[in-house]
């Protein structure tokens, strides 16, 4: 079985902290974590990499894999129609998300090769992303913290995004018009959390 747990509200918020709470549910950001760690995102690519017949994959994560389609059903599902008609801002949003995934790969690597303390990271993505409000670098300030501990995974976002996307367009080389994007995913989704590359000699795919 798989199971999602969803946070409940406090008890002891006061009707002005609800108000805000329930703003916050309706914005772009819920929808888009909905996305990322739900449906289609991590709940659902997980549970169908559990029921895998094959102990490895059924157990094995690669970040690349499953962070990647998190990321990429964020981009997807916009485009999919989630937020319904064309919505500009929506779409900077989700735009925005990638932005910040491209500055986590910069300060992964700095952090890590010694060209940035942790105090440094934190200013140059403070400055780069213009989070200036205090509960933006309370955030960020975590953000940092955890990628001192997490060497190249922040990178697994956008590169795994990138590498799906890759082989989205050489399927559809190969299958021309029958290609599906339906079908894709499902068969993305069967094989397991591996590696991205492995996925190339699976389906026979030219690079």
């Amino acid at each position: 079985k798989a199971y999602f747990y969803v946070r409940p509200i406090p008890e002891n918020l006061d009707r002005r902290q609800l108000e805000s709470r329930f703003r916050y549910v309706h914005r772009r950001g819920f929808k888009g974590s909905v996305v990322h760690e739900a449906f289609p995102g991590h709940h659902l690519q997980l549970q169908i990499s559990g029921n895998h017949h094959d102990p490895l994959r059924k157990w094995y994560d690669n970040p690349m894999l499953t962070e990647g389609w998190a990321l990429y059903s964020e981009e997807m599902m916009y485009k999919q129609g989630l937020y319904g008609e064309e919505d500009p801002a929506a779409w900077f949003e989700v735009l925005r998300g990638l932005r910040f995934r491209a500055a986590r790969i910069v300060a992964d690597v700095k952090l890590h090769t010694g060209q940035f303390t942790d105090r440094e990271c934190f200013d140059w993505m403070a400055e780069t992303m213009n989070m200036t409000t205090e509960s933006a670098k309370e955030y960020l300030k975590s953000e940092v913290t955890r990628y001192t501990f997490t060497p190249t995974y922040q990178m697994s976002y956008l590169m795994g995004k990138y590498e799906i996307t890759r082989l989205i367009d050489a399927l559809e080389k190969k299958e021309g018009s029958s290609f599906s994007l339906k079908n894709f995913h499902n068969k993305l989704l069967s094989e397991g959390s591996i590696p991205p590359s492995l996925f190339w000699d699976l389906w026979g795919l030219e690079k």
